[in-house]
């Protein structure tokens, strides 16, 4: 294919496909980071950093349109490098974490262009421009983000910082002793992620179940919490409790398992964490870690998520009004045993309906869903969360 007079006409059609893959761009990065710099996770700074990488994606392909640097890093970035401060990441593990996010976007830049139907000295032309341009953004994200770092260590100070230093160690496995801050490590724990409003309304609900409470604030917005107790309590107590706290507050709420000692503190802190994982793609408000072990599991990778949905569920996990609603029914038969007439109640449909949606099920499997109802069950709840943006 001859050169084009000008290669840059392509940018917007990559950027537009890039764009579209914003979420799983930043899943890579996400993964990236957590394997280069481990204390993005023992520091609880995952999910704000998948937050920061979103945004940055984005506003890096708008700013890479318009061949200019933007005004002003995204919010969720300037929020990101000030959690980062708070809880005590090196500066030096910060700027890391930035050029690890540009190897990321430079090797999903080269791919898409190489896959590009162009000429070889257009596409030589779209890498330069791509290098230089993640090159220079990367460099001046991190002058200005520096300076947002280093403003909120100067100001960040006081009981607050000394009660997430705590934990932090008793989580790294550094301390095994919460006496300094006014909570019994060897009490009975289930750990919460919550957003400011909850916390705000926690120590009523730990009063009212007679629990004890801790709580620290991590960054803007997110608060670690546990709730403790002596012996075992009722699950299903609790349960509807955080439900209706949930409800109150319009807030996200994800929950460990009720976990003893210290190693179940900070065990179930690490569920409550893999559930908000879940929670932010499905755009749930109370996720326990109990209802979606399972999921937590499967999406470790990804990649063999996908192939598995793909595999079991064939024409069925296409996204269209049809499909959803056939998955539909076949989740509602699998978790009704396999049961025409439950289902068909649980959906609100008649049953000859069921049946006839079950015969499509079958049509478009190429067996009945009698044959592999485990495999199929846990493709169906995959998909869910792979296929919801959420807060992706």
């Amino acid at each position: 294919m001859p050169p084009t007079a000008d290669p840059t006409h392509y940018i917007p059609q990559i950027t537009h496909r890039l764009a579209s893959r914003t979420g799983q761009i930043a899943d890579e990065m996400v993964a990236e980071l957590v394997a280069a710099v481990p204390e993005l996770d023992s520091l609880g700074l995952r999910e704000v950093a998948r937050a920061s990488c979103s945004a940055n994606v984005r506003a890096g392909l708008r700013a890479l349109e318009c061949r200019a640097l933007p005004e002003r890093p995204p919010e969720e970035a300037v929020l990101a490098a000030r959690a980062g401060a708070r809880v005590g990441l090196p500066l030096a593990l910060f700027a890391q974490s930035y050029r690890v996010s540009h190897a990321v976007l430079s090797d999903t830049w080269v791919a898409e262009v190489t896959a590009l139907h162009a000429s070889d000295s257009d596409k030589h032309e779209l890498l330069v421009l791509g290098s230089r341009f993640t090159f220079a953004m990367i460099d001046w994200m991190i002058g200005v983000l520096t300076e947002e770092y280093e403003d909120e260590r100067r100001h960040h100070r006081g009981p607050a910082r000394k009660s997430v230093t705590v934990v932090q160690e008793t989580l790294a496995g550094r301390r095994s002793d919460l006496s300094a801050v006014g909570y019994d490590e060897t009490l009975i724990h289930r750990a919460l992620i919550c957003a400011a409003p909850v916390s705000e309304a926690l120590p009523e609900l730990a009063s009212r179940l007679d629990l004890r409470l801790l709580n620290v604030a991590l960054e803007t917005d997110v608060v670690w919490a546990w709730l403790g107790s002596i012996r075992a309590r009722d699950q299903d107590t609790e349960r509807r409790a955080l439900t209706e706290l949930c409800g109150e507050t319009a807030s996200v709420v994800t929950a460990g398992d009720c976990l003893a000692g210290v190693e179940g503190f900070v065990a179930s802190h690490r569920q409550a964490q893999d559930a908000l994982r879940i929670a932010r793609r499905r755009g749930a408000r109370l996720t326990l870690y109990s209802d979606v072990a399972l999921e937590v599991a499967l999406l470790q990778d990804e990649r063999l998520a996908r192939e598995l949905v793909g595999r079991e569920l064939g024409e069925l996990a296409a996204n269209d009004p049809k499909a959803e609603v056939l998955r539909d029914t076949l989740r509602a038969y699998l978790e009704s045993g396999q049961n025409a007439v439950a289902a068909s109640a649980r959906l609100g449909v008649h049953v000859h309906t069921v049946k006839y949606r079950l015969r499509n099920i079958e049509e478009q499997l190429g067996r009945a869903p009698a044959t592999r109802p485990s495999e199929l069950h846990v493709a169906l709840r995959v998909r869910e969360v792979l296929e919801n943006p959420g807060q992706h």
